[in-house]
């Protein structure tokens, strides 16, 4: 998979998986204020619509290829372990940020996968599967959705929340007045929460 990889040498590894229509780079900068000591793998996803990458396909805006996006999934985390392998990472200290389309393949590792990653931050995410979810011992995670967001349904955020504590998932939820769109609030605030379980 096409992908960018910055420092080795850390403890921790931010998975950066951009959102519909973006690439390898758009979440360096964001990686960058939340952790900047930290290593960095930022991955493109792998399926084009209408010239736009995305990490799985869908059938219609807000309506997943459900059999395509297992397959991605199973794909992506092969991929990630190749890598942690290959460059000698601490395949504990991998923390993904997903934002949107990244947010939900992270989501759906997290069902397939307990504990592959120490901490997930989620960005205006959507629950991908109806799937019951596995029981994880040690991922976190930090959802952050905005109340004005009209791409993510209304009440998916809260859905997702209860979805991962189902999962035993200890979750923070920060909600932003704001839509689809990153603010640097919540980027701060997803900063300190690093910090914080970094220690």
């Amino acid at each position: 998979m096409i992908h960018i990889l910055r420092n080795k040498k850390a403890k921790h590894t931010l998975v950066l998986l951009h959102g519909t229509g973006g690439d390898e780079s758009d979440l360096i900068p964001i990686g960058t204020m939340i952790d900047p000591d930290a290593n960095m793998l930022s991955i493109r996803g792998s399926v084009i619509e209408h010239g736009m990458n995305r990490f799985f396909r869908r059938i219609a805006p807000g309506v997943f290829d459900e059999n395509n996006l297992i397959e991605e999934t199973h794909k992506l985390h092969d991929f990630i372990i190749d890598v942690v392998c290959r460059e000698d990472l601490d395949p504990e200290g991998l923390i993904v940020i997903g934002y949107s389309n990244g947010a939900n393949i992270a989501v759906s590792l997290m069902m397939f996968y307990p504990d592959l990653f120490k901490a997930a931050i989620l960005l205006r995410p959507m629950i991908p599967l109806e799937r019951m979810p596995i029981k994880h011992q040690k991922t976190q995670a930090f959802v952050s959705s905005g109340t004005r967001d009209q791409v993510v349904p209304r009440g998916q955020s809260d859905a997702l929340v209860t979805l991962l504590e189902h999962g035993n998932i200890k979750v923070t939820h920060l909600q932003n007045e704001t839509g689809h769109q990153l603010i640097q609030s919540e980027i701060n605030a997803i900063r300190l929460w690093v910090h914080q379980i970094n220690e």
